[in-house]
């Protein structure tokens, strides 16, 4: 038996806004596309949600070198890029921002689980090193 209808749904997650535009245009080209070979009817919703989060390379540079200073040149260190959703991305499209990742697991405490996982827990020593890395953040950008 064939279905009268069907839903789908997802998320568009790219590295910059310009990706973003062409993978929606592609969607709307796709879902057209096969309305026409299928002689379907198709009710195309996107929205925005929120723009890529971009950081600025000088303030990106300059938490590294902050981390570097508080946790030692081994634990400071650039990642690749995630497809993550932060809304935090608003506030980089105002004024010069880097968004980073301090880390609250502990594998000797067995405190494992990713983030938004029902078994998510976190290391409260993580929240000492945050406090640290913006604190010293905080002093070398004002040169307190």
């Amino acid at each position: 038996m064939i279905p009268e209808s069907a839903l789908i749904e997802g998320t568009i997650r790219t590295f910059s806004d310009p990706v973003r535009d062409m993978t929606m245009a592609r969607i709307k080209d796709l879902v057209s596309g096969i309305d026409k070979s299928f002689l379907t009817t198709s009710d195309l919703t996107i929205r925005t949600g929120v723009p890529s989060v971009i950081n600025d390379p000088e303030m990106s540079h300059f938490l590294h070198d902050v981390a570097k200073k508080v946790l030692g040149l081994e634990k400071a260190r650039y990642i690749q890029p995630i497809t993550g959703s932060e809304d935090f991305s608003f506030f980089a499209q105002k004024i010069p921002c880097a968004i980073m990742r301090i880390g609250c697991s502990n594998q000797e405490k067995k405190i494992i689980a990713r983030l938004h996982s029902p078994f998510f827990d976190i290391d409260e020593k993580a929240l000492d090193v945050g406090v640290m890395i913006f604190n010293t953040a905080v002093k070398m950008y004002f040169n307190l």
